[in-house]
């Protein structure tokens, strides 16, 4: 794992933490999320961090009540 990938699970996971998350838990969503972040991003043709930033969005919103939007905010890219 780079610097960078473990810098980012461990934002990642303090984020869930906040959200209420024991440690261990938090690092598995983590790693899920960043790894659908990497798919997202290149099925879309979008960043990592564009598409991770969609997918915490839609777990704050799920958070909250509010059925996230799915797909709302990302953009296929021209083929």
């Amino acid at each position: 794992m780079s610097e960078t990938d473990a810098t980012d699970l461990g934002a990642v996971t303090r984020f869930f933490e906040a959200m209420g998350a024991s440690p261990a838990p938090a690092e598995v969503m983590a790693r899920q999320l960043l790894k659908r972040s990497e798919q997202l991003g290149e099925a879309r043709g979008i960043s990592k961090v564009e598409a991770a930033a969609i997918l915490l969005k839609q777990v704050v919103e799920a958070r909250d009540g509010r059925a996230p939007r799915l797909n709302s905010e990302v953009k296929r890219k021209d083929r």
